[in-house]
């Protein structure tokens, strides 16, 4: 925590004295031996500081001089490298003064044991700012070789993963769409979470966070987008990648995954598979008061957790060239996820004075979930202007999730009774999407887009749950069968300007008409909503000298009840404690503005949103006359949320680089489903950083942390809460060995307090995932590493979070 907190300063003060800068320089200079020979043909390679990305490189002459040309103000570093010379480095800071030349000569040792090559690396900064969006490249984390898409996700800016509500958040706000390769994940959030959490993050090169997407993506997901980019190469052969991961935290982990792609003239073929296995040991405290007179109510209950997730994702295509303007595109994804676990769990109820009730719940749970899809995709380029884009997706997902409770109660430490709870929950799931994209550049500085998209859901949810000491009888409270039927018909247009050769326009509006049906067998019309919005979208990118750049950005977005969250189903997790569905529930919109300042390797934003009807996950409802315990999604009456976020990089050396990033939160909500009007403010802090070291022999260290301060999530009222990492990796060949430690501190728990408005109640909550690891992951690339994969986008991008 110290380290966080000092590298947040040293982020402040660089924050303080930097300055904009202009002009241009030149670098010149000789370079030499030791005995004052020139050194004709020697390598010089301008690297910038901030991320070691390759600037500018030139050889020397015959007489031993270079020249390097239009060098822009900002701190650099020079490296000098001959075959049979120890390289040589130093560092070089151009100012806006310097807007005539430097100069600069080298001398350069005599290497006693001469190199069989000499190669200049350049990796990427972990993270990188752009105007609408934070990216995160995977592939220069060392902490994530081994590590499923999900864990990379959860340590990434702004988000925040609650595996047990199936929610992911983006700076604070719930609702977040996410994409693989431009493709919507159309899944239940709960089950997004667990593919992602079934995907290993060796074949993902970066993570796209999009918080103001444009016109042409759907206006679902208040928070904003996630897209996952997958490795992709250059030309033309056959390619592929494997790794192995073997791990243990609890209990044993292990998978592997497999990458094939071959590209031709004028096709491409790819297939990859992974697979994981994760057996590991939870534990959940949940405790609830009622304040009473003279007495108090008290609900104390342990549950002990094994689970066993086994995870399996299929996907492959191809992709032709019919001509040298159109092309045709074909994939095909199949994934299966068995959660399958067995508990434990102690109850200690205390609802009257004279009478304690001791409870114990043995119980066995599986989630199982089955995809299938397949996308066809047209493209076609009238001219160098002009093109156009028709897809359509088809998609079936089938959810089962069989239940049983073996429950064994004791009254006053008397004789006990025995009986038990059998739940059966079927889900299946269907889409058809279609969607048709056309875009002009008009001019060279004007560029327009139109486009229109339908999508057809629906589903089927058949819960029954058996309830008795004997025989079994169906508990007509909680077994029902509902249906939802939905359209969703859109259209959008978006203009891009160049308005001055420094300033950028992107301005669209988009409309979506909603027509949804909720039914049950015993009323067929529960929820009939028909509704249309409107949905503005603007951003202004200007240019400030060579290295500054403003961004202003505005967007109104949607987000739409999930169908888990709206059909009626039960999850019990204890005899006084379930979960249930909320039919009620009403779509939430969120208008959401931003100003942000980049100065060179510093980032400077400010973020404002206003939503309502905010749907909050896990809301506690008690019953103070029975102690039982129900959570389901409500809507909030608004949530008002500013952010002030920095980050900047930090090239302490050449072979040391820190990233760190910190945001500020200032949140205002008021609910009203407490019986009691509940308004609350609140600060809270969230803080990361990255701090990586090149070592020699291909060795690299990498430490990351993560921080999160004090939180509230409706009436929830988070503890903080963070994670400390570290990794270490070394070069073996073409292969990659990795060796890293997770949450070493153990302090990845959720803490959490329940206290209700009326201050009548209080409750706690504590989730210990037992995050703690251990794991070794061997990953290689084979054939021609430079081979281009598929890059294919479905219509079928913005439903897949919606299946839930």
């Amino acid at each position: 925590m110290q380290f966080l907190k000092s590298t947040h300063s040293i982020l402040f003060l660089l924050s303080l004295i930097s300055s904009l800068t202009f002009g241009q320089a030149t670098l010149k200079g000789t370079v030499s031996d030791e005995q004052h020979t020139v050194l004709p043909f020697t390598n010089v390679v301008l690297y910038n500081s901030t991320d070691s990305s390759l600037v500018k490189g030139i050889i020397t002459d015959l007489q031993g001089n270079y020249s390097i040309l239009g060098i822009t103000p900002g701190s650099y570093y020079v490296e000098v490298s001959m075959i049979g010379y120890i390289n040589f480095s130093e560092a070089v800071s151009i100012t806006a003064n310097d807007f005539s030349e430097r100069h600069i000569d080298f001398s350069l040792r005599e290497e006693i044991n001469q190199l069989d090559e000499v190669v200049v690396r350049s990796e990427k900064a972990l993270y990188e700012k752009s105007s609408d969006r934070i990216v995160v490249n995977v592939q220069s984390s060392t902490t994530a070789k081994g590590k499923s898409v999900l864990q990379v996700l959860a340590k990434s800016p702004g988000v925040l993963v609650n595996q047990q509500s199936g929610n992911i958040s983006l700076y604070g706000k719930s609702g977040v769409l996410v994409m693989i390769n431009g493709k919507m994940m159309r899944l239940p959030p709960d089950a997004v979470i667990q593919l992602l959490d079934g995907m290993s993050a060796a074949n993902v090169e970066k993570i796209e966070l999009i918080t103001h997407p444009p016109a042409g993506f759907d206006a679902e997901g208040n928070a904003g987008i996630i897209n996952i980019k997958t490795l992709q190469q250059d030309e033309l052969g056959t390619s592929g990648s494997a790794s192995a991961t073997l791990g243990y935290n609890q209990a044993e982990t292990w998978g592997g995954n497999l990458t094939l792609n071959h590209r031709g003239k004028g096709y491409n073929l790819f297939a990859d598979y992974s697979r994981l296995t994760d057996r590991n040991k939870q534990s959940w405290l949940d405790n609830r008061k009622i304040f009473g007179s003279p007495f108090d109510q008290t609900v104390k209950s342990v549950q002990q957790r094994e689970p066993t997730t086994t995870s399996q994702n299929l996907r492959a295509g191809a992709e032709w060239n019919l001509t040298s303007s159109t092309s045709l595109n074909l994939v095909v994804t199949g994934s299966h996820r068995n959660w399958d676990m067995d508990g434990l769990t102690e109850t200690d109820q205390h609802l009257k004075p004279d009478s304690s009730i001791h409870t114990q719940m043995k119980l066995h749970e599986s989630n199982i979930w089955k995809s299938g899809s397949a996308s066809i995709g047209f493209n076609h380029q009238f001219d160098s202007a002009q093109s156009i884009s028709v897809n359509m997706d088809v998609m079936n997902y089938k959810n089962d999730n069989p239940s049983t409770y073996d429950v064994t109660q004791t009254i006053q430490n008397l004789q006990s009774t025995n009986s038990r709870i059998e739940v059966s929950k079927e889900t299946p799931i269907r889409f058809k999407i279609a969607s048709i994209d056309y875009q002009n550049q008009i001019k060279k500085n004007m560029k327009f887009v139109l486009g229109a998209k339908g999508t057809i859901s629906d589903f089927e949810n058949v819960v029954e749950v058996k309830e008795g000491s004997g025989e079994l009888l169906v508990n007509k409270e909680f077994s029902n069968t509902s249906n939802l039927h939905e359209k969703i018909w859109a259209g959008y247009m978006g203009l891009s300007l160049q308005l001055a050769a420094s300033t950028d326009l992107q301005a669209g509006l988009r409309y979506e008409y909603t027509d949804s049906n909720l039914g049950t067998l015993e009323n067929e019309n529960l929820i009939d909503r028909q509704y249309g919005n409107l949905f503005p979208s603007l951003t202004v990118t200007k240019k400030l000298g060579t290295e500054n750049v403003f961004n202003l950005a505005y967007s109104r977005r949607i987000t739409r009840p999930t169908f888990n969250e709206m059909a009626p189903f039960v999850f019990f997790t204890g005899p006084n404690t379930f979960f249930e569905g909320n039919p009620t529930l009403r779509p939430a919109i969120t208008d959401a503005l931003e100003v942000s300042l980049q100065k060179g390797a510093l980032w400077l934003s400010a973020k404002y949103s206003y939503t309502k009807n905010q749907i909050g996950a896990l809301q506690p409802v008690l019953n103070k006359e029975t102690g039982v315990q129900v959570y389901k999604s409500l809507n909030m009456d608004y949530v008002n949320l500013a952010a002030f976020s920095t980050s900047y990089s930090i090239g302490i050396k050449k072979w040391w680089d820190i990233q760190t990033e910190a945001t500020l939160y200032l949140q205002n909500f008021q609910t009203s489903y407490t019986n009691t009007e509940y308004t609350k403010s609140d600060v809270y802090l969230s803080l990361s950083a990255t701090s990586t070291i090149t070592l020699p022999r291909h060795f690299s260290l990498e430490i990351s942390g993560n921080y999160q301060s004090k939180q509230y999530w409706g009436i929830w009222e988070f503890a903080p809460m963070g994670q400390l990492d570290i990794g270490f990796k070394k070069k073996l060949g073409s292969g990659t060995l990795s060796l890293v430690f997770s949450d070493i501190l153990h302090t990845y728990i959720w803490n959490s307090d329940i206290i209700l408005p009326d201050k009548k109640s209080s409750a706690n909550w504590k989730y210990d995932w037992n995050a703690r690891a251990i794991g070794l992951t061997y990953s290689v690339n084979f054939g021609n590493n430079k081979v281009k994969a598929a890059t294919i986008k479905s219509v079928s991008d913005e439903e897949r979070k919606r299946v839930n």
